[in-house]
């Protein structure tokens, strides 16, 4: 089986100045961003530790629109990964978003004079995770002037949103026909953060269960089965990773049959990045003469 579970993706910048006798905060700036084809790609690629997708930001001085092919700020300035900070909070229904919040400040002076464009990423320059134009608050193109007595502060929320609405579908194993229903777990919680982007697949773990799926915020019930997950190699492009839970002859073998399945996928430092149940019907009746593998394609991607 091959069900495509699919999470959306958005990003969101807030400029300030701060003055570096006072302290006094100054706005600047706030808009959305575009997530360029490299995050996407980064999300899948990249090595499991440290943070890999979002740990640097940049500035420059360039005008030309983001596009997704972007790799690099049209006229860079200046970049850094001081005063880098993260902290997550989670929203409830009908969205169940994360919101991973990333928060940077510039050496006084640093990021000072007029700025046109800003970036984040993995590096103080280049290798851009999302890139935008800064715009006022009509969207349109716009400079903002950092003084030179003045630190330049910026605050990236990147929101993911896991899917609403259940996937169904029927596989056939040994002949016979078994519906199942797909939806996350933990959903509006911390097995669903940001926190790092990318290392997907760091930290897994899967299990089946005898009892039901829950709600989309709640868990598989009943009795369980630890089993081994494992990941295929991310192609480049695809923005998606097949995910398998197998099961050999010792494991999961449930009195009754195995009703549900959970997957939870987490990044280099063991944070929840994504975790889903699924339930079987009939009852898959695994025991000690039978192996069961069970594969789910994951993907991401910019949320309209």
């Amino acid at each position: 089986m091959n069900p495509q579970l699919q999470i959306g993706l958005t990003g969101h910048f807030l400029l300030e100045a701060v003055n570096a006798e006072t302290g006094e905060r100054r706005f600047l700036a706030e808009f959305d961003n575009l997530i360029t084809n490299g995050g996407l790609d980064r999300i899948g690629s990249a090595a499991a530790s440290g943070y890999t997708g979002i740990h640097y930001v940049q500035v420059g001085t360039g005008s030309t629109a983001p596009a997704n092919t972007d790799s690099a700020l049209a006229n860079y300035l200046a970049g850094t990964n001081r005063s880098f900070s993260y902290s997550a909070s989670y929203g409830g229904n009908p969205t169940y978003h994360t919101e991973g919040t990333y928060y940077w400040q510039f050496d006084q002076g640093a990021a000072a004079g007029n700025l046109s464009e800003i970036g984040v990423g993995w590096a103080a320059s280049g290798s851009l995770f999302s890139r935008a134009l800064i715009v006022d608050g009509g969207g349109s193109p716009t400079t903002i002037t950092v003084a030179a007595i003045e630190f330049l502060a910026v605050t990236y929320k990147l929101r993911m949103y896991p899917p609403t609405a259940d996937v169904t579908g029927t596989i056939t194993m040994g002949g016979v026909d078994y519906d199942y229903t797909i939806r996350p777990a933990g959903a509006g919680g911390s097995l669903w953060n940001s926190q790092g982007v990318s290392g997907l697949g760091g930290h897994m773990y899967g299990a089946v269960y005898d009892g039901a799926i829950g709600t989309m915020t709640g868990y598989p019930s009943g009795a369980s089965s630890t089993v081994t997950p494992s990941k295929a190699v991310y192609s480049s492009g695809s923005y998606k990773m097949a995910f398998t839970l197998s099961a050999s002859i010792n494991q999961g073998n449930l009195a009754g049959g195995v009703c549900s399945a959970y997957l939870s996928i987490s990044a280099w430092n063991g944070s929840g990045q994504f975790s889903w149940q699924c339930q079987f019907d009939p009852k898959i009746p695994k025991d000690n003469t039978k192996t069961l593998s069970l594969t789910f394609d994951i993907s991401w991607a910019r949320k309209p």
